[in-house]
Order: structure tokens, then C-alpha cells, then sequence
């Protein structure tokens, strides 16, 4: 009963001061007034504000600047609950009864906003409010407290070292960035990073960190805070296909030595050249290594889920067939994890600390291939046996090479 009288008291208490105060914005509704107000929380189609010491609410229509949807005003909201805008009373309705609700609109699409002196040289803070396929878009607004509205730039895909760039950062992030180019479509930003003195490790060995996601491109971090990228055009030479086939063996969070050979300035990332032989561990130009070539080894198949199988000679060093006869690569890929054959090292690139094998477990069995080829070839249905046996040596070697 106590709890009943007193909420009466407070609802007679709100009719008392709520009066006035309608009374008042009604007023400047008609003077057609511009009046201060405050975000105060987010709603699904607009903000509920506190305008002249009420609530009343602005939809995102009548915001100063437009976005596509909820996701992207709420990206921005954090920043926007800080700063105060301006608007005029759009519409006021006054309850009916005792079931009525006092309402107040207000429309800030009115506002003209001056343009922001920008320069390249500058970093400024902008949020993210959207991903797409090909880049992202930052509103800089922020940096300068919304005084100038929205200002939107896009930052894009091409100034990102792997598509996997893209997922570190997310909506409603604050990002540093810098200007590039202003246009009639728009502003194209690069990130600001932390880029000032990346040109100190070029030439540099660095330890680098490997980002692997499923089939995913790679991607890397230098001393766990550069990012960077692997180019392979115009950087190993003829051992680029060795390069790419050990770059497949790559694991997640893997440690690789590398060479920074040099730096991109819109992105900020490193450019890497790997280099194989630092992360064997062994000495590729000792007479070690060198005492193996012609020498019969025995190596074991290693498999990986992704790319077929390799080899590891003495447990220790890895090989690879010798890319001279592609049906010896087949006949790799398809033997079990663990397998042990024999091999004969022909060469060892002490570039890419590896060696270059062949074995006899890898040739196949080409007789009754030989004949199906001969008989198609010859359209004959019998032909003589020693005929097969004569020709055999002649063209195995022509068979196995030009397979594929």
C-alpha cells in the first residue's frame, strides 16, 4: 500500500516538471530552433537522444550523414555517444489519457558541415565500419570529433600483402591511417602503421613467424609485429619450384629464417625471401653433405594432407624426385606415410638445402603399358611378342617423360 501511494506521489511529481518541459519544445518547434543533443543509445532504426532535458529519438534518415545499415551506425555509436550534434524538432505528440506517451522527434539532416584540409603526410584515426571483397572503409570523422561529418576513404585490397589481411581487423575498429589520393569518388587511404623505420631491415636475417590456415594463403609476422609477404617473381631463379614445394610443408606458427629484401610504404609490410638452407640446420656447402651425392640412401615417404608426399634421406635431410621424369613424382604421391625405399642422391642444391633423388622403387612397371600404347598406335590386334621386348629400351625413357 506504502509502495502504491508513493508511486502515485512520483507520477503526479513527473506531471509537474514533464509539463513545462514539453511546453518549452513545443515552442522551439515553432520557432523552427536548432537545439543541442546527445546520443544515448542505439534502437533499430535510430538513435534515442536527450534533447532539452528529454528523450526523444532521431531516426537514422535524419541523421547528418547516411550509412547503409544498423551494423555500420553501430560501428560508429562509441565515438558518436561522446560529442553533441544539432537538430531541429521535427514532430511533438502530446499523450492522450492515462495510456498516452509523450513523443519528440528531432531532424539533424540539416546540418552543412565544412571540408577538412587533408595532406598524405598526416595519420588520422578512423573507425571501420565495413569489409567487402575488395577492401575496407574507414570514416575519419572520428579523428576530428565529427565537426567535418563523415568522412569516408577506403583502403584498398591492393595494399594488403594476402587476402588473409583482411580478417585482423574488424568492425568498430580504430585504425591509424594515412591519405593517399582524394578524388571525386572518394578518398583512397593506406594504413599509417608502424612503417617509419622498416627500411633499417632491409638486408637483414630476421626470425619469421608463419600464419597458416587451412588452404588459406600464407601469410607471415616478423618479430611478432611486422607483417609481411613472401613475392616469388623475379627472386629465386630456377629453384623457385624447389622454393614452392617446401613452402607447402609450411605448419602454423612455424619459425623460418628469412632475408628482408624490402618494404612496402602503403601497407607497411616487409617483403622476405626465404631461405631453406638457414632452417635445416646442417651446413649444405660442407663435405658432408657433398660425400652423399651418387651414393644409395635409405629415405622414408613423408605425407602431408594437403600436397602429397616428399622425402627424408638419413631421417635428417629432406629430398625431392628429380622433376626430370614426372612419373616418378605420381608414383610418390601415392605410397603410405612412413614407407622406406631406396634412393640414389644425384644432386644436392645448396641453395634450398635439399637433395635431388631418384630410385628404382619409383619407376614403373611399363610392359603392359607399353604394349596397350603400341597396340593403339599401331591399330593391330596381335603383333609379335619379341617385338615389345625389341623396342622396349628404345622408348621407356620417351614414355615416362612425356606422360603427363
Amino acid at each position: 500500500m506504502l509502495s502504491f501511494i508513493k508511486n502515485l506521489f512520483k507520477k503526479e511529481e513527473e506531471k509537474d516538471w514533464l509539463e513545462p518541459l514539453f511546453d518549452h519544445i513545443e515552442i522551439v518547434k515553432k520557432k523552427n530552433l536548432e537545439v543541442p543533443f546527445r546520443i544515448f543509445e542505439i534502437k533499430k532504426s535510430g538513435f534515442l537522444i536527450k534533447v532539452e532535458g528529454l528523450f526523444a529519438f532521431v531516426p537514422f534518415s535524419l541523421m547528418p550523414w547516411k550509412y547503409q545499415n544498423y551494423d555500420q551506425w553501430n560501428a560508429v555509436l562509441p565515438s558518436l555517444k561522446k560529442r553533441v550534434f544539432h537538430g531541429t524538432i521535427a514532430k511533438v505528440t502530446r499523450k492522450e489519457g492515462e495510456t498516452g506517451v509523450n513523443r519528440v522527434f528531432v531532424d539533424a539532416s540539416k546540418v552543412n558541415f565544412d571540408k577538412p584540409e587533408l595532406s598524405d603526410s598526416e595519420t588520422y584515426k578512423g573507425i571501420i565500419f565495413q569489409k567487402t571483397d575488395f577492401g575496407i572503409f574507414v570514416d575519419i570523422g572520428h579523428h576530428f570529433a565529427w565537426q567535418y561529418g563523415s568522412i569516408r576513404g577506403l583502403i584498398h585490397r591492393t595494399n594488403f600483402p594476402s587476402s588473409e589481411f583482411i580478417h585482423n581487423y574488424h568492425i568498430g575498429k580504430i585504425v591509424e591511417v594515412k591519405m593517399i589520393e582524394r578524388s571525386q569518388k572518394g578518398l583512397l587511404l593506406k594504413f599509417a602503421g608502424n612503417n617509419y623505420n622498416l627500411e633499417t631491415y632491409v638486408g637483414k636475417i630476421v626470425q619469421t613467424k608463419v600464419i597458416k590456415v587451412n588452404k588459406k594463403p600464407l601469410s607471415f609476422l616478423v618479430e611478432d609485429q611486422y607483417h609481411a609477404q613472401m613475392p616469388m617473381k623475379n627472386i629465386y631463379g630456377e629453384n623457385i619450384y624447389l622454393i614452392k614445394n617446401l613452402m607447402k610443408y609450411f605448419t602454423n606458427d612455424e619459425i623460418i629464417e628469412c632475408e628482408v629484401i624490402n618494404y612496402n610504404t602503403l601497407n607497411g609490410y616487409l617483403s622476405l625471401k626465404f631461405l631453406p638452407k638457414n632452417n635445416t640446420g646442417y651446413d649444405w656447402n660442407s663435405q658432408e653433405i657433398q660425400d652423399y651425392i651418387g651414393k644409395t640412401v635409405q629415405a622414408y615417404v613423408y605425407r602431408s594432407v594437403y600436397y602429397g608426399a616428399t622425402l627424408m634421406v638419413d631421417n635428417k635431410y629432406r629430398a625431392m624426385v628429380t622433376n626430370d621424369i614426372p612419373t616418378r613424382k605420381r608414383i610418390l604421391n601415392q605410397m603410405k606415410d612412413g614407407t622406406t625405399i631406396e634412393c640414389v642422391v644425384l644432386s644436392a642444391n645448396t641453395e634450398c638445402g635439399i637433395f635431388i633423388v631418384d630410385a628404382n622403387a619409383l619407376k614403373p612397371k611399363v610392359k603392359q603399358k607399353l604394349k596397350y600404347k603400341l597396340k593403339k598406335r599401331l591399330n593391330a590386334e596381335t603383333f609379335e611378342e619379341n617385338a615389345v621386348e625389341n623396342i622396349e629400351e628404345n622408348v621407356v625413357e620417351n614414355i615416362e617423360t612425356n606422360e603427363d
